[in-house]
């Protein structure tokens, strides 16, 4: 009937809304907090990203954000309130080497290896595992490439929470390292 019963009415219903003035939503997972069920059962928190410039996923604009709380509240049952939130995001740390095959320009396969790399974790959703056998065929199937050597990552990496996205390698990123 038009309505956002369950979380996944409002998954569907966010992922699919668009503003004309404010853009669209490409992504949207929903959610209820569960710390106080009596006080907040009713509170719908919606992560939503947009397609960004690059073709990632990016965190919704303001704009957008109220537009599509504006909608989703117009579309809840009475009881449900509706929030709307960023989800988080790490770059992937990448550090490897590669060989050319002979007679191949080597400025030419930097550029496709960092392409993929861009490309592929771009493909990510939110919760989404960057599995690192497959990332390491991708490389290595990259027209030019003879042999390719990973420092970084050594496994396959894994979102912190299912509303994080991992995002290409930025440069001036810290990583927090613990014990």
């Amino acid at each position: 009937n038009n309505r956002c019963v369950t979380l996944a009415d409002y998954q569907l219903f966010a992922s699919t809304f668009s503003d004309p003035t404010f853009g669209s939503v490409s992504y949207a997972r929903a959610s209820v907090r569960t710390q106080n069920g009596l006080l907040e059962g009713n509170t719908v928190n919606i992560y939503a990203w947009t397609t960004g410039p690059e073709g990632g996923l990016v965190n919704l604009s303001s704009g957008l954000k109220q537009a599509l709380v504006d909608y989703l509240q117009t579309r809840a049952v009475a009881t449900d309130y509706v929030t709307v939130f960023d989800g988080t995001s790490r770059p992937v740390p990448v550090a490897l080497r590669f060989k050319t095959f002979s007679g191949y320009d080597l400025t030419v396969v930097r550029n496709r290896v960092i392409d993929t790399v861009d490309s592929t974790i771009r493909n990510l959703r939110p919760g989404s595992v960057l599995v690192y056998s497959d990332f390491v065929r991708t490389v290595d199937e990259v027209t030019g490439v003879d042999a390719v050597n990973f420092a970084t990552p050594i496994g396959d990496l894994v979102p912190s929470s299912d509303v994080e996205l991992l995002t290409v390698p930025d440069d001036a990123f810290v990583y927090d390292i613990t014990k």
